[in-house]
């Protein structure tokens, strides 16, 4: 049960079960189903200007499938983890944040949505010696639509929402030997709706990020030295609409340690 003052007391029950799929082996089929609830904060009952102190308890209703190998060796120095999920959610009232024909963001309730899709994670590592290498991808499928409506020709109605992209990924690798290590991570992130109609939308953009760091330890005090180079390729890209992102940036962080 969840009692928040001031808000209805909530009963949220969950069920979990994973199953291992062959003897022996490290495949697990797992199934989580679930009640969850998102009280309103405080932004968005009393942010000034935008906010709504009338909002509702965003409900929703999920279900997860998933498999998952968390090791599968390939040789002595190398092995994957593989990390695969179905979900679906039914959410009653959820809050949004969208832009007012006023010039500020304002939060409301949407009746219902409904949200499915799956998350592929690929992780592999390597142990050579000296040079280890960790390399993690990720996919995301997100279909999340707004599934009712109060006006009749509110176009909306099956359209996904506003800055939630439908697809998804993400990839980092990591190189380190003795104490210098080389960090790799891209993002991408499909075609984004402004509009609740879908009819504008912001493209798609993809970012790199290079890191690199060294390490230095003497007796009881460790230094560490990271430069990195954010946007390499000096995309121009928008999260939000009308507010321009970096382009290509650089960083300097030294990060000293006191040993036990």
């Amino acid at each position: 049960v969840e009692v928040v003052s001031n808000q209805p007391a909530l009963i949220l029950p969950a069920f979990g079960i994973s199953y291992q799929l062959f003897e022996e082996s490290n495949w697990l089929l797992r199934l989580n189903a679930s009640k969850n609830a998102k009280y309103p904060n405080l932004n968005d009952l009393y942010w000034q200007p935008g906010g709504n102190e009338d909002l509702k308890v965003e409900r929703s209703n999920g279900l997860e499938l998933g498999i998952v190998n968390s090791e599968l060796k390939l040789s002595k120095s190398a092995q994957f983890n593989v990390n695969a999920n179905l979900f679906y959610l039914n959410i009653q009232d959820y809050i949004l944040w969208e832009p007012s024909a006023f010039g500020y963001w304002r939060s409301r309730n949407i009746e219902e949505v409904e949200s499915k899709g799956g998350e592929l994670n690929i992780g592999m590592y390597l142990n050579c010696g000296k040079l280890k290498s960790r390399t993690i991808a990720q996919y995301g499928y997100t279909s999340s639509v707004n599934k009712h409506v109060k006006q009749v020709n509110d176009a909306s109605v099956n359209k996904q929402l506003i800055y939630v992209p439908i697809h998804s990924f993400n990839f980092r690798s990591s190189f380190e030997w003795k104490t210098w290590s080389l960090i790799y991570q891209m993002n991408y992130n499909a075609e984004r709706y402004t509009t609740t109609d879908n009819s504008d939308y912001l493209p798609f953009y993809t970012l790199h990020n290079l890191q690199f760091q060294k390490q230095l330890t003497v007796r009881k005090q460790r230094l560490v030295i990271m430069a990195e180079i954010n946007n390499v390729f000096n995309s121009t890209y928008q999260a939000i609409q009308w507010r321009p992102m970096p382009g290509r940036n650089y960083g300097i962080t030294i990060n000293y340690q006191l040993l036990k």
